[in-house]
């Protein structure tokens, strides 16, 4: 936990099973916190960094799946190219909206596979804020048009919906083209697929209002002595 901090998820990894186990939902989170990113926005500690917290910490996994006639959801445990589905899945829905108060959230972004690579931007050409990856807190929040991942990868952003009139809607699209699981074709999809609908339906009062900021500087890198190095 000291060493993996951050937005970290779990999964069955039966030998030759795996990907048809995670298919078929056996994953989730797992969130790890300390003082610096300690999951309260108004935690009074100097050192935290009071980001977005509680039901404005949102997982997302974003998952694509195949169904058949009778709406159930199948797998071709022998494509061993990558199996692609045909529709889009967050957190197990199709295609869903999420309303959202006028406030900052932070998501949490994770590709549940099995092949899928993703280019998020939002439909309106709005900048989001990237704050973590795989690893953990970047050194400073980086201002991004789109966020790439592939199978596996976390990404953790901030979106600030507070600029934004109530009914107001936005789609997060994938951009990405892609035809088989190898791999994207490269060619950008504008706009691109819509993967999931924020509604902003409400003013942020009461226990929504947004006591959350986004620092400066996140988790700094430790220093590297470069005297000590050694090579092997």
């Amino acid at each position: 936990p000291r060493e993996a901090l951050g937005t970290l998820w779990y999964h069955d990894h039966r030998a030759d099973f795996t990907s048809q186990n995670v298919y078929r939902g056996l994953a989730g989170f797992h969130f790890c916190f300390d003082d610096i990113d300690s999951g309260n926005e108004q935690d009074p500690n100097p050192q935290a960094l009071r980001l977005p917290s509680g039901a404005f910490d949102v997982p997302l996994m974003f998952t694509d799946k195949a169904f058949d006639s009778a709406g159930m959801v199948w797998f071709d445990p022998f494509n061993f190219d990558g199996f692609l589905g045909d529709k889009w899945c967050v957190n197990g829905k199709i295609q869903p909206y999420f309303k959202v108060a006028r406030r900052k959230y932070r998501f949490r972004l994770l590709d549940g596979g099995p092949s899928r690579i993703y280019d998020f931007a939002l439909s309106n050409g709005a900048l989001m804020t990237l704050i973590a990856t795989d690893g953990n807190l970047l050194p400073a929040p980086v201002q991004v048009e789109a966020v790439g991942m592939g199978v596996a990868q976390r990404r953790d952003i901030i979106i600030d919906f507070s600029q934004y009139p109530i009914g107001t809607e936005i789609v997060l699209e994938n951009r990405a083209e892609q035809k088989s699981g190898r791999m994207p074709t490269g060619k950008l999809l504008i706009p691109g697929s819509p993967v999931l609908k924020f509604i902003v339906d409400r003013d942020a009062v009461g226990a929504e209002q947004d006591f959350s900021q986004v620092p400066l500087s996140l988790r700094q890198m430790p220093v590297m002595d470069l005297a000590t190095a050694q090579q092997y």
